[in-house]
């Protein structure tokens, strides 16, 4: 998967991918929120049909509801991300772009974090979360474990500056429990280019990485958040530097559509349905099921010609721009406004939920607009202006 010839270019594919993603969070969280109701009946009409093809199905479904697949998604790309640049001479001269990436890291996430909790916080601090109104009146159990704290203003600051990053403490956003994983992963990144990123022969080096970590998450599935991060440093090593001759052979090969339709086939079809009726401990299914097929994904995004024209298209790209705004605030949007509308005008017939989900979604971009340009943007160049200050003169 030869991802770009030019290291400081963006993709518009790989943009495209990560905005779908982003849908499909929010897609998921407003059928748990709104609509349970429907995602077990498709459950239960999916069960009923004993065949293979229903249980890949339900396999399917699961991980889509489960909004998991998106996120190790978003955190395979980011990895390539951030790597990318480590392998290119120019921008990380003297390991100048280490340096920076890795001082300017914790800021670039921490202040749109900071910012959308603020946002929560001031939501319920005001009583205007109501997620647990809608959870007494449909006995939602997946509503009634957000926002059922008292709000304190000095306890959010630590858990926003501090606890999501070093715990995965996600008390007033729950999307927030990514952040330890995108940030410790990110470091892992750098800490490994560091040590072993211009070693000759270093494919071993991250195939033990690999294999360890995969193994490690066999016992604790968390292993396999970083899997991914590493897997998107190797790819951004081997399909931009010139060593590993013969790894980029392959690479080549692996670029055929056919080879490439097989992979993703097996991998996201065929393997995690069948390890879920197997015996094997759960990791090994969650393992094909998330990292894995985040991986295939990313590959035929980026590889075939059909899907990667349609996320090149400018709407994706411009959703794939917008997308880490929509996952930071499209929770507070549904937990407060999408509440109060459903219960004061609830959606009975197929076209108020349509026109529901509409106005929903139109909200929620509308408002990640505002937060990519007002705060997105901002976190980006104060980050790169704070690294600039606490880097050494060279």
């Amino acid at each position: 998967m030869t991802l770009t010839k030019n290291p400081a270019m963006k993709l518009p594919q790989l943009e495209g991918l990560r905005g779908v993603a982003a849908l499909a969070v929010f897609c998921a969280h407003f059928l748990l929120t709104f609509n349970k109701e429907l995602i077990t009946t498709i459950q239960n009409t999916i069960s009923r049909q004993h065949s293979f093809f229903a249980s890949i199905l339900n396999d399917a479904f699961d991980c889509f509801i489960g909004g998991q697949l998106a996120v190790y998604i978003f955190w395979f790309m980011s990895a390539y991300v951030i790597s990318i640049k480590l392998f290119d001479d120019n921008c990380n001269q003297n390991n100048r772009y280490l340096h920076s990436a890795s001082l300017k890291r914790y800021f670039r996430l921490a202040i749109p974090v900071f910012a959308v909790s603020v946002f929560c916080y001031l939501l319920h601090a005001n009583g205007l979360m109501l997620n647990q109104q809608l959870a007494a009146a449909k006995k939602n159990d997946w509503l009634i474990q957000w926002y059922n704290i008292k709000p304190d203003f000095l306890k959010m600051l630590r858990i926003n500056l501090l606890d999501v990053f070093m715990t995965g403490n996600s008390s007033y956003n729950m999307v927030l429990w990514t952040m330890k994983p995108e940030f410790m992963g990110s470091l892992l990144c750098f800490a490994s280019f560091a040590i072993f990123g211009k070693v000759q022969h270093r494919c071993w080096w991250y195939a033990m990485i690999l294999m360890g970590l995969a193994i490690g998450g066999i016992l604790d599935t968390t292993y396999h958040f970083y899997f991914a991060f590493v897997a998107g440093l190797c790819w951004a090593d081997f399909s931009n530097t010139k060593s590993e001759i013969a790894i980029r052979s392959w690479l080549r090969m692996l670029k055929s559509p056919f080879i490439s339709i097989v992979v993703l086939v097996i991998t996201v079809f065929i393997v995690p349905p069948m390890l879920n009726v197997t015996s094997l401990p759960a990791g090994c299914a969650t393992f094909f099921r998330y990292p894995l097929r985040a991986i295939a994904i990313t590959w035929l995004a980026n590889d075939i010609r059909v899907i990667r024209g349609f996320l090149s298209l400018r709407p994706m790209v411009f959703l794939g721009r917008i997308s880490f705004s929509v996952y930071l605030i499209h929770l507070p949007v549904l937990f407060s406004l999408g509440v109060y509308c459903y219960l004061h005008f609830p959606a009975n017939t197929s076209a108020q939920w349509a026109s529901f989900f509409i106005s929903m979604i139109t909200c929620t971009i509308f408002l990640a607009i505002v937060f990519e340009r007002i705060i997105d943007r901002y976190s980006i160049r104060i980050s790169n202006k704070l690294a600039e200050k606490l880097m050494p003169d060279k």
